[in-house]
């Protein structure tokens, strides 16, 4: 008996890379003034600052997803704060 190995299984959520990523994003999308706030950033890491989220003050999506989740895609968020001139 020969053991094969399998390629590995992409996960995607939606298109994105989790389930966390997508619910984050989703709200960024379409809550309208968290898109009004990530109008004025560039990052994500700017758009938390702004929120004002922090290691003490944890903010969540009203799904529950906290926007610090150890399991966000930074890079996949940090594509909604990318404006093409």
């Amino acid at each position: 008996m020969t053991a094969t190995l399998a390629a590995p299984v992409e996960k995607t959520f939606n298109g994105w890379s989790n389930y966390f990523t997508w619910n984050v994003s989703l709200w960024i999308s379409n809550s309208e003034r968290l898109y009004e706030l990530s109008l004025t950033c560039d990052s994500y890491e700017e758009f938390k600052y702004k929120l004002g989220v922090s290691g003490t003050n944890k903010i969540e999506t009203p799904d529950g997803v906290d926007f610090e989740h150890p399991n966000l895609n930074i890079a996949e968020l940090d594509e909604l704060f990318q404006v093409e001139d």
